[in-house]
């Protein structure tokens, strides 16, 4: 038997009573976040008026200057700076996604490693990031082996005779065989004569 004009009215009538429950359950969902978020920076504004440039999240900082939440990571012996943000959360997030690709998944990180995987369980990828750690490596990769070209250098010179055109002639070798590094080789013929530890100071510039 066909269901009755009323028995079909009160259907639709749930349905739509459902559908208004679910859409103001989004709702205060939606609200509730923007309440989050409004904490927190009125938190991190606190933070900055009090004078207080410290996060409780690895890798951040407060910067006084342009008033935003900065983020960084130490690799190789430098900083990789990763961009500032207004939510000190989000500074967090970033700093966790560079320690999982410099450090790998076991590394300490503020948020759970399971935050930053997608529904497959892979890593979420960020090609601005992945870009700039790229970046990073090759340049602390180009000043460890110009650090090592400059002490074995030094190591040269100190063999040659002052006055025999004996480092500017290593100089010039070295440079024809890595054009890229000409104004790094000059640097350490001029610092070997000192010394190799004169060499390593002038061509590392990297941080303890």
């Amino acid at each position: 038997m066909p269901p009755s004009r009323g028995a079909k009215a009160a259907d639709q009538g749930q349905q739509a009573a459902d559908g208004s429950a679910e859409q103001a359950g989004q709702q205060q969902q939606q609200q509730q976040q923007q309440q989050q978020q409004q904490q927190q920076q009125q938190a991190a504004n606190a933070t900055a008026k009090a004078g207080l440039l410290t996060s409780k999240f690895t890798g951040v900082c407060w910067n006084k200057k342009n008033k935003r939440w900065q983020a960084s990571i130490n690799s190789g012996g430098k900083y990789l700076y990763l961009g500032s943000f207004m939510h000190e959360n989000d500074a967090a997030k970033m700093f966790d996604l560079a320690a999982i690709k410099l450090r790998g998944p076991a590394t300490k990180l503020n948020f759970p490693y399971e935050e930053y995987l997608d529904e497959t369980g892979q890593l979420v990828e960020n090609e601005a990031l992945n870009s700039t750690i790229a970046v990073h490596e090759q340049l602390v990769l180009t000043q460890k082996m110009a650090t090592a070209q400059a002490l074995a250098l030094a190591g040269m010179t100190k063999k040659a005779r002052v006055g025999s055109g004996g480092a500017g002639t290593v100089a010039k070798r070295m440079t024809k065989a890595n054009p890229n590094c000409q104004g790094i080789i000059t640097a350490a013929t001029a610092a070997a004569v000192s010394g190799a530890g004169g060499a390593a100071g002038v061509i590392s510039g990297v941080q303890p």
